[in-house]
């Protein structure tokens, strides 16, 4: 049985971890102790993100701020790492760094911008739209094979499919199932912004990938564009892509 009261307390000691080396760390660059702490506490209460084992991040984003990466005084900055963290914090690649943002691996520290660059985050961008999910057209493209995915491969580079024949081998079950791609009108152009249902938000469903099973006629799997790792094997029901792309599209699914 998995202990919740002793994993609570593992997440609890980290995150105090994390507070106590943010503290620090700007008390060495000369900040008094006491402003350390409530300049630490206004960072975590000024972005909603940065919340349960989220909090552990405070410690690389002081980081950032002490490296002028980030202006943690700045509303507009705030609301990218608001950004930032819906992202990171459900990506496969945050499993590669600790809580101050440095490589496990290779322990070299992660900027800002490499880490947005890493997930294809448009962390500039001005879009606004980020939760239109309805309104556009969508156009199906069924993938046969490995080669097939290549031209659709820079468009969403995380994608399991698009990384090796053998991967590609795995999710079509060897010719079992059949794999789709669903762009939408604006998949070319829609900035990669994270709206407030992330991964469920305009870029999310901008492109989708579709894994249906042809011998039951069923859909096994559906990938949205941030290919999240928070996402389910069923990332829509039926009933709920068939609501963003529309009947049309689905009929040429189950056709």
């Amino acid at each position: 049985m998995i202990d919740l009261k002793k994993i609570k307390l593992i997440v609890d000691g980290a995150e105090q971890r994390a507070r106590h080396n943010a503290v620090s760390s700007l008390v060495s660059v000369g900040m008094s102790k006491a402003m350390a702490i409530k300049f630490v506490d206004h960072v975590i209460q000024s972005i909603p993100s940065l919340k349960d084992s989220n909090r552990v991040y405070i410690e690389g984003i002081i980081r950032w701020f002490i490296e002028g990466q980030l202006d943690l005084t700045d509303k507009k900055d705030l609301a990218k790492l608001d950004s930032f963290l819906r992202v990171f914090s459900g990506n496969f690649a945050s499993a590669e760094y600790n809580r101050n943002f440095v490589s496990i691996d290779d322990k070299i520290p992660a900027s800002f911008d490499m880490l947005c660059e890493l997930m294809t985050i448009d962390i500039d961008s001005d879009f606004k739209n980020y939760d239109e999910l309805q309104g556009h057209d969508y156009k199906v493209v069924k993938i046969d094979n490995y080669k097939a995915s290549l031209p659709y491969k820079k468009y969403a580079p995380l994608w399991c499919i698009f990384q090796s024949e053998e991967a590609f081998s795995t999710y079509s079950l060897q010719g079992e199932y059949s794999v789709y791609l669903l762009l939408r009108d604006d998949y070319k152009s829609v900035p990669a912004v994270p709206g407030t249902e992330h991964p469920v938000d305009a870029y999310g469903v901008s492109m989708m990938c579709v894994v249906k099973n042809n011998s039951s006629n069923k859909i096994v799997t559906v990938t949205s564009r941030w290919n999240s790792a928070e996402e389910e094997d069923r990332f829509l029901s039926d009933s709920q892509l068939k609501s963003i792309v529309g009947a049309q599209t689905m009929n040429k699914i189950y056709k």
